[in-house]
């Protein structure tokens, strides 16, 4: 079990755990920020008038800006930050549902898997994000190599 507030190693992971991130608003100011640094000014995300012809209705928030935001929450937390050596990878990014400016969005991590690593451990850990619905709508696995305590081995 990890020790509150505690950034935790490898060994402290249990399959299954799971953590909240705090919420977020994701305002327009965002996504404009968003098209203006990725240059995506795709009309999904950019123009107001055209997106109301849409199945949408309105503006949709950039899936790579939705991934960025749930790092960004869950990074801070000591639960999820750990004592990280490495980012091995995210796997099998999807969006079910849409965030649209103005949702507020939060993150539900859960541990999938632990398995030994030549630099530590590995632990696989799924991000749901969801919004002030309930609505699952992203989901992604990351990979982290976590360090091991001194002198312990799994």
């Amino acid at each position: 079990m990890i020790p509150e507030r505690e950034a935790p190693y490898f060994e402290d992971y249990e399959i299954g755990q799971k953590f909240v991130s705090p919420a977020r608003t994701v305002t327009e100011t965002d996504v404009v920020n968003y098209c203006a640094i990725s240059g995506n000014w795709h009309p999904l995300h950019a123009d107001a008038e055209w997106v109301k012809t849409t199945m949408y209705g309105q503006r949709i928030v950039q899936g790579a800006l939705v991934y960025t935001i749930a790092l960004g929450l869950t990074l801070p937390m000591p639960e999820i930050k750990g004592q990280t050596v490495a980012n091995y990878g995210t796997d099998s990014l999807r969006f079910p549902k849409p965030i649209f400016i103005n949702d507020t969005m939060h993150v539900e991590v859960v541990i999938e898997d632990k398995k030994d690593h030549r630099l530590g451990g590995m632990v696989c850990m799924r991000f749901d994000v969801i919004n002030q619905h309930g609505d699952l709508c992203s989901v992604f696995k990351v990979r982290a190599i976590m360090a091991l305590r001194e002198g312990t081995t799994e």
